[in-house]
């Protein structure tokens, strides 16, 4: 929903926000429209894009990369709702995305937020606001937290941060070269694990997930 009405606004450079449903998307483009007293926005120009639900297909990816003329160089938000249901689509997003070397961000909302009802409560400009902010917000943080909670009964043995850096890897495997090291090191500081040793596991992810993308392509 929302792309074929976005195709101006994304020929002139303005940001894709994944959102879930139509409201939202209608919200991001109002927000971006009246963000200022005289009705342009300051900053970025962002347009709401839908999949209408929180499964994104590899095809609808595609159609946002052609739109784009490319993620890797526009970039991408993804702003679902704050909630386990959200949360768990965006960590699928990501591994979507990865496949167009786009370093996505995202809008972290609380819980039971989604962006129609941010810019009900708060108003245009603060919904703008936070887009915005998203430079500081990479969608691969949020992976991290998702992964890693799924073991928070295990991190007090080295077993369970070992098994979290795994999962957590998998995951992020093929961010651009450009995050490794930050990446990395938000795994250093999260599970307090040496930095050699995340460092191979996420090598180790990187292999494998190389080794079954070239298994597709034969």
């Amino acid at each position: 929903y929302g792309l074929s009405g976005a195709a101006a606004a994304l020929a002139a450079g303005a940001m894709p926000v994944l959102v879930e449903g139509p409201m939202d998307a209608l919200a991001i483009n109002c927000a971006s429209r009246s963000s200022s007293p005289l009705g342009a926005p300051q900053g970025r120009t962002f347009v709401g894009v839908a999949p209408c639900g929180t499964g994104l297909t590899t095809r609808q990816v595609e159609l946002v990369d052609h739109a784009t003329n490319g993620l890797r160089d526009r970039g991408v938000v993804v702003a679902f709702d704050g909630d386990a249901a959200g949360r768990a689509a965006a960590v699928r997003a990501f591994g979507l995305l990865r496949s167009t070397g786009v370093w996505p961000r995202t809008l972290t909302l609380p819980d039971g937020v989604d962006p129609a009802l941010l810019l009900q409560r708060q108003g245009p400009t603060a919904l703008h606001a936070a887009l915005e902010a998203t430079d500081m917000s990479p969608l691969a943080d949020l992976v991290e937290d998702e992964c890693i909670e799924r073991y928070s009964e295990q991190l007090n043995w080295a077993e369970g941060q070992v098994a979290a850096c795994r999962a957590t890897a998998s995951e992020i495997a093929s961010i651009p070269t450009e995050h490794v090291a930050r990446q990395d090191g938000s795994l250093v500081n999260r599970l307090e694990l040496p930095y050699q040793k995340v460092n191979y596991v996420v090598i180790e992810a990187e292999c494998h997930h190389t080794n079954e993308s070239q298994k597709k392509k034969d």
